[in-house]
């Protein structure tokens, strides 16, 4: 029982690393590599030819030139990506029907 609990935990957590976008990583273990994630603050180290998504340190960010959390004014931060998720357009209802106006009677 223990075991399946580790493994769907394990699963769960593949899944979710995966889910954002990793990188393929290297199967050749001698050499450290890393590489840039879409927020800025985070990085991909792999580790056993496996992608893990690491964050920096607060007030640091990653600097993709030098490979480590660096101070925000030394890294260039690319601008986020525009989404490319559209909406439908909400159908428009026609206007409703406006009954003429009657002047008042006068008395």
């Amino acid at each position: 029982m223990y075991a399946i609990q580790i493994s769907s935990v394990l699963v769960l957590c593949l899944a979710t690393t995966y889910a954002f976008r990793a990188p393929l990583c290297p199967e050749d273990n001698s050499i450290e590599v890393y590489y840039p994630s879409n927020d800025c603050s985070k990085f991909w180290q792999c580790s056993n030819g496996v992608p893990v998504l690491q964050r920096c340190p607060a007030d640091t960010l990653f600097n993709s030139d030098l490979n480590v959390c660096d101070n925000p004014e030394s890294v260039v931060c690319p601008a986020p990506k525009p989404s490319t998720t559209t909406r439908r357009p909400r159908p428009t209802r026609p206007p409703k029907p406006t009954l003429p106006t009657r002047r008042p009677r006068e008395q």
